[in-house]
């Protein structure tokens, strides 16, 4: 259902699931833009490839160069939801992280653009767009808060 409605998965976060998509994708002669989640917090909450040790980023490396060579995926960016805080200005550090995580990658593996970073909610778009955020997810200051049996 995915590949036939929409055009950007925000939410890659396994070389599994970036098989199986690359696979219906090639079935229906399809290519889709992905952006890669990592969880930069350490935050078990959180999904996404495990990012939040800077040391052990080379070990990263591997998984994203397999899903760069799928024939039906185009990696435009990476993706990240930080922890919520209280106050705004905590998640910043996580924000930075991500792009430098992102200029990390673009050194490390030739030709790879990755020109989008997806950071930022309702809560925190404001400084996700400081830290060089390209989209936002502000669907509770659009359509209102979630409600409670969600």
């Amino acid at each position: 259902m995915v590949v036939e409605n929409f055009d950007l998965v925000h939410s890659l976060d396994s070389v599994r699931l970036a098989e199986k998509l690359d696979r219906v994708l090639g079935e229906k002669e399809l290519t889709m833009s992905v952006l890669l989640q990592f969880n930069v917090s350490g935050d078990d909450s959180k999904f996404g490839f495990p990012a939040w040790q800077e040391d052990l980023w080379e070990d990263l490396l591997s998984d994203v160069e397999k899903i760069l060579s799928f024939r039906h995926l185009d990696v435009v960016g990476l993706m990240t939801m930080p922890p919520l805080f209280t106050d705004v200005r905590a998640v910043r550090p996580f924000f930075i992280k991500l792009r430098e995580l992102r200029d990390y990658l673009i050194q490390q593996i030739s030709g790879v653009e990755l020109r989008e970073l997806s950071m930022g909610t309702s809560y925190d778009f404001e400084v996700a767009i400081q830290e060089g955020a390209t989209y936002v997810r502000i669907g509770q200051l659009v359509l209102g808060p979630r409600p409670n049996n969600l």
